[in-house]
């Protein structure tokens, strides 16, 4: 059986010091089923409330994750091909995702930079108003001119973004 599942927080976990086989977190290799294969999205969250310098925490978040996904048998997606390969192969794949904007510290060139280091999704916002957008929580407010631009090269990059955390307004924007 084919499981997809497009949001789990366990970067900033690993970051901290838990291990990819953690039965305490959310999900963990050790309760995979060998039967199935799962596609499994990877969300680095970072507390801008915590970490004022959110880059900095994605960046390294994401490199210790990249470094221990290396000790396992998931198959890191980047391309299209990557999943339908790992799919056909019956190998449980991994997916890359940022969940809010300030990671990118209000620079367009950090979103090629993400994209460079394999991140495939970025939610724009997630509980506070940011760069890009106002949250659902925040306000009610148009993507600003910096998220236009922030759409704009994610979509020349065929990066998705991901909108569930923004307010109606920035959604219709």
């Amino acid at each position: 059986m084919l499981i997809c599942d497009l949001h789990c927080d366990l970067p900033d976990k690993i970051l901290d010091g838990a291990s990819l086989n953690d039965k305490a977190c959310h999900w963990s290799l050790s309760k995979l089923k060998p039967e199935n294969t799962y596609v499994q999205t990877f969300a680095h969250f970072v507390d801008a409330r915590k970490h004022p310098d959110a880059f900095a925490r994605v960046d390294a978040m994401l490199k210790n994750f990249k470094e221990k996904l290396t000790q396992t048998e998931l198959g890191l997606v980047l391309t299209e091909a990557d999943l339908e390969e790992n799919i056909q192969a019956g190998k449980s794949s991994a997916v890359l995702s940022i969940e809010g904007g300030e990671a990118l510290d209000g620079k367009i060139e950090n979103v090629q930079y993400f994209y460079d280091l394999g991140i495939r999704f970025l939610t724009l916002t997630w509980s506070l108003q940011n760069d890009i957008c106002e949250s659902c929580v925040s306000g009610n407010a148009p993507l600003t001119d910096f998220g236009k631009a922030v759409v704009r090269e994610m979509n020349r990059l065929h990066m998705t973004p991901d909108v569930s955390h923004m307010c109606e307004q920035g959604f219709w924007s």
